[in-house]
């Protein structure tokens, strides 16, 4: 019989379970993956048919597979391939339900550990046997580990592949430097096999340990540079395809050392990324579009030489619109060819046309690449036979900004009318006219559930129908098209924005502007603007604002260690409060004895200021405040101090004084070790 654990009571306990989980989501992914080649490791666009096939037979062995090893064996391309897409699939589907049943278990352990419940193991059965909660974790599970195995290799290969394909011309590059870059970076047997070698100067001796490109190449003295090479065996221009290839093979090899040397921090350690794009690269997203660039292409010519016309074929990012001729029943793609299938033609008779044509787009769209699995939609799963092209997702927040919330009012307003007014401009001119008050009153229904009351949420309609009708207008004169193309007077655009960006609060012929919090019903705005019209200034008061609940909640590094365990640190070897390396602070030197103030500011970071005040102190300098403090009040005696932080203004100096001054109003004078000077 097994013993019951007991949940944890402390942070620490629940921070060893939680650790413990964490472990069990990396064993797990490990033995989850081990069956399959990894492919991130290659170069290729994917493993090749003896390696899938080889990877198939250890599964057979293993019991992980119905098919016997011998008719892996005999199986050929096509058939090997459609039983690794399929495994890789059940291979996600096993990840994603571990990975939502730990979620899950975890979320009871956690809530026992906080007494939020009393039997976190009866909680977690519970929960477990919610179908709803489940597939809600499940689809979750998906959106944050999508079915894509790597986007590193894969796509600089590709990437270049474009490039070096495209009619993008290379000019102005120095083919003697270029051949520099491309010996340090290959060994002479590599450029042989690219045939560039005698365009590259070679090492002059063997001996000794190759030159790197942190060595003399990167001298500024060009002989000190190519002083152990010898000249390349072609010493005229390069050939215009030429310098394109090396160029191209160049590329690669910076993309490649920058995807496979990313690093990253967790737990307070620095770790190198292994596996996929990194998170957060900017580099990372230009490599997946271009991978898709690659991918349309190869879609579009699969779907030609197969025969099933395209009449319109267009992506955004992830999502693709289609228009394709209905195939004859029982087609079928075995991932090379078409083929016909009596038993599938009488399945077919029972599905609809446009649901058969998706079916079959879906098959080659599959087979382009296992990183890509498509998900379908069409007409006649729709009761008015009209995909939606812009919607909700099942994952999207179902609410909008909450009438509760701390933005002000003015603010709402905006993007709520916003948000209508894009709704409206989605819908066809063609729709009739009751369809798109459908979609408008399901977005009112949002407001509603969100706290807002009828008024507002007419005020909010009008405002939106307002515009949509100005957009109309203006559409209908020529003066501005309603679905404006990007080069439509796209300098002047830029223009007119940043001059907004500068001068908009001068709309209403203000001089200046006020930032203000806001509060309900915009009071201290309106107490402002009365007294701002009282004495005569012409300033716009605006609301900012206020610090949101996920702000406040939200940990984004919940490893961080609370000390920074420098000694010379002030508040963390006195035990004070605040962010030491934050820029821009008042703080307070805290007399442990007697409890004495003092009250300063400083534009550097809190630990350089309290460095400088220990330093003063162990000098006994005049100017140190807290040996001053020592002698007047403790007779030459030092006593402990704490340093806190108690506000964080980065750039903002003026506010940063100014609440300095008011900080050290507040303090007793008896209790206020800041001279009147200070």
């Amino acid at each position: 019989m097994s013993k019951r654990k007991s949940k944890p009571t402390t942070v620490e306990e629940l921070e060893i379970e939680m650790e413990a989980a964490a472990a069990a989501v990396v064993s797990a992914a490990e033995d989850v993956e081990v069956t399959l080649p990894d492919t991130q490791k290659t170069a290729d666009t994917s493993p090749s048919i003896e390696e899938k096939r080889a990877a198939l037979i250890v599964m057979s062995e293993d019991g992980e597979l119905e098919k016997s090893v011998e008719l892996i064996r005999k199986a050929n391309r096509k058939t090997i391939n459609k039983i690794y897409q399929e495994c890789e699939r059940r291979r996600k589907r096993k990840a994603d339900e571990f990975l939502t049943d730990l979620i899950i278990s975890k979320l009871a352990c956690l809530l026992g550990g906080l007494n939020a419940i009393s039997d976190s193991e009866e909680i977690s059965k519970e929960l477990m046997s919610d179908e709803l909660l489940r597939g809600d974790v499940c689809r979750a599970v998906e959106m944050i580990t999508p079915y894509v195995p790597f986007l590193g290799i894969l796509s600089v290969e590709k990437v270049c592949e474009i490039f070096y394909s495209s009619s993008v011309k290379v000019i102005g590059i120095d083919t003697e430097e270029l051949g520099l870059y491309l010996a340090l970076n290959k060994t002479e047997a590599e450029l042989a096999d690219l045939d560039i070698l005698c365009f590259c100067p070679t090492r002059k001796t063997n001996r000794g340990r190759p030159p790197t490109i942190t060595g003399c190449a990167i001298d500024n003295n060009k002989n000190k540079r190519f002083g152990q090479w010898l000249p390349a065996y072609h010493q005229r221009k390069n050939h215009e395809q030429t310098t394109r290839r090396m160029f191209t093979i160049a590329m690669k090899v910076t993309l490649l050392f920058v995807i496979e040397n990313h690093m990253y921090t967790f737990d307070n350690e620095i770790k190198l990324q292994s596996r996929g794009g990194p998170i957060g690269l900017q580099l990372t997203g230009v490599l997946a579009q271009l991978f898709m660039v690659w991918w349309d292409r190869e879609f579009e010519h699969k779907m030609k030489e197969i025969g099933l016309r395209l009449w319109l074929y267009k992506r955004y990012v992830d999502d693709i619109n289609s228009i394709m001729s209905v195939p004859k029943m029982g087609l079928r793609f075995d991932g090379s060819n078409l083929v016909e299938d009596e038993v599938a033609g009488e399945e077919d008779r029972l599905i609809e046309p446009d649901e058969r044509a998706m079916h079959l787009f879906k098959s080659v769209a599959d087979s382009i690449h296992t990183s890509i699995e498509m998900e379908i939609d069409c007409p006649s799963r729709h009761d008015d036979h009209k995909p939606p092209i812009l919607d909700l997702k099942e994952v999207a927040s179902k609410s909008v900004v909450n009438a509760r919330s701390a933005w002000s009012w003015s603010s709402k307003r905006t993007i709520l009318t916003q948000e209508v007014l894009r709704i409206l401009l989605n819908c066809s001119t063609e729709l009739p006219w009751e369809v798109v008050v459908g979609h408008v009153n399901h977005m009112m229904m949002r407001l509603q559930c969100s706290g807002y009351n009828a008024k507002f949420r007419m005020e909010v309609v009008n405002s939106a129908l307002k515009a949509y009708d100005n957009i109309r207008r203006l559409d209908a004169c020529g003066e501005k098209p309603m679905y404006r193309p990007r080069q439509w007077r796209r300098v002047d655009r830029a223009q007119e924005k940043r001059k907004k960006r500068d001068t908009w609060y001068k709309k209403g012929g203000y001089e200046s502007v006020i930032f203000v919090p806001a509060t309900p019903k915009s009071v201290l705005k309106q107490r402002y603007e009365r007294e701002v019209r009282r004495i005569g200034l012409n300033i716009e008061i605006v609301e900012q604002s206020g610090v949101t609940l996920k702000r406040q909640l939200q940990r984004s590094n919940p490893f961080k260690e609370k000390l920074c365990q420098r000694q010379e640190c002030l508040i963390c070897q006195s035990g004070g409060k605040g962010e030491c390396n934050a820029t821009g602070v008042t703080y307070e030197l805290v007399c442990q004895e007697c409890k004495d103030k003092y009250i300063g500011e400083t534009s550097r970071n809190a630990y350089s200021r309290g460095k400088e005040h220990l330093h003063s102190l162990n000098r006994r300098e005049e100017q140190s405040v807290m040996w001053r403090h020592a002698c007047e009040k403790h007779g030459g005696d030092i006593p402990s101090f704490v340093m806190n932080v108690t506000g964080i203004f980065r750039d903002d100096a003026m506010l940063r004084q100014i609440t300095e001054a008011v900080l050290i109003g507040k303090v007793k004078h008896n209790k206020l070790i800041n001279t009147k000077n200070e």
